[in-house]
């Protein structure tokens, strides 16, 4: 999708104001690249049921107490917050109130808690402007655009009441796929079909003119009046009308 931008801008610029016309184009460089503009939508969707079994499994292994394993500077997988804590709605409690002007678990765990919501939210937007095609000015996408700078707000404040073990599997998702796309775009040479078949069509058309055209035409006819080496001389023809 990304790689068809340039196409689609250019259709955009060439039949401003014909929507019925762009749309007919978009959709006939998408058939030509074998592209389905839907297609993006289903690893999102795929993932949601994953999402929600794996918050189910550590909820429950976290309520089990057995995930109380610490990892780097994490102190628990299961913190910071509670089972009883999310479900009566109080799943930030561990942040607040202060009191003596220190938060619930102190400074030394809530900071340590606080890092893996910011690295998510940090990792998130970076795989959003990786994943978003920054060359399209397409109107209709400008809404989606403007949510798509909110969602990683929402998901650090949705990581700060859920086991730390579920942002870690987010964080860890969110930065090989933006690899993967990073490798696929720049190192991995993906190229556009839709390129290729124009460069293709140029290439032929370009042989086509070398292989046809003579590099010297004198070669090829012979100059009129001088008889080719090997030819025999056409006799001339008599005058008629004279006596």
């Amino acid at each position: 999708m990304r790689s068809l931008q340039p196409q689609v801008k250019a259709i955009q610029e060439r039949h401003a104001g014909d929507q019925e016309r762009i749309q007919l184009e978009t959709a006939h460089i998408y058939k030509l690249s074998g592209v389905d503009p839907l297609a993006g939508c289903l690893p999102t969707l795929v993932t949601i049921p994953v999402w929600i079994g794996l918050y189910k499994a550590l909820s429950n292994v976290a309520n089990e107490g057995l995930l109380t394993e610490g990892f780097f500077w994490i102190p628990s997988l299961a913190g910071p917050t509670t089972i009883a804590a999310r479900e009566s709605g109080q799943g930030i409690s561990w942040l607040f109130p202060f009191t003596d002007g220190h938060p619930p678990l102190g400074w030394s765990d809530t900071m340590a808690y606080l890092v893996l919501p910011i690295l998510l939210v940090i990792s998130q937007y970076l795989s959003a402007q990786i994943m978003q095609s920054s060359q399209s000015n397409d109107p209709s996408q400008q809404g989606a655009q403007a949510a798509v700078k909110f969602l990683p707000l929402l998901i650090g404040y949705f990581a700060l009441s859920v086991p730390s073990g579920l942002s870690l599997y987010w964080l860890t998702n969110n930065v090989l796929s933006s690899a993967q796309q990073v490798w696929l775009q720049k190192l991995g040479g993906a190229k556009n079909p839709v390129q290729e078949y124009i460069d293709k069509l140029a290439r032929e058309e370009s042989t086509n003119v070398g292989k046809y055209e003579p590099a010297d035409k004198s070669e090829v006819l012979p100059k009129a009046g001088k008889p080719q080496p090997g030819q025999v001389p056409k006799p001339s023809e008599p005058q008629r009308g004279g006596r």
